[in-house]
């Protein structure tokens, strides 16, 4: 079973590119010209929000 794309569900091979360990390029789909998943982009976000609502009150 292989990648689709997010938003138009076309095939693809891969989410990303890692040309080194610091750089990272996400792949656009062939078809819908979008980046395949944008939740990638997002990746730092989800553990801060995460941390934020685990966070005690009155702190």
């Amino acid at each position: 079973m292989g990648y689709q794309c997010v938003r138009c569900s076309f095939p693809i091979k891969s989410f990303y590119v890692q040309y080194s360990p610091d750089n990272i390029r996400l792949m656009k789909c062939e078809k819908c010209k979008a980046i395949a998943d944008e939740c990638l982009e997002c990746e730092i976000m989800i553990p801060m929000i995460d941390l934020m609502l685990h966070k005690q009150k009155g702190l």
